[in-house]
């Protein structure tokens, strides 16, 4: 018996440290994409409807460590020795 509630509380423990950010961040990107497919849906129908927020470069607020900016782009793009040919 002893050794299942130090297993418990080892569990306990361990659901404290548990980081519910992720979670959070999961439930905000759902809830938007539901929202996209709806108004998709709405407007299956309609033959000049265009979903502009679904596109890949879509205007959106970024919120990741992966969006382009002059931070994180390399100097040499344009460069035609710059993928790799020598």
């Amino acid at each position: 018996m002893k050794k299942n509630l130090n297993h418990i509380e080892s569990e306990l423990k361990n659901l404290k440290s548990i980081d519910y950010k992720m979670f959070n961040d999961a439930d905000k990107w759902i809830k938007n994409a539901k929202g996209k497919l709806d108004n998709f849906e709405a407007n299956n129908n309609n033959p000049n409807y265009i979903a502009f927020d679904m596109l890949e470069n879509a205007k959106t607020p970024a919120t990741d460590d992966f969006s382009m900016n002059a931070d994180n782009l390399e100097d040499d793009l344009l460069n035609d020795d710059a993928g790799g040919k020598n």
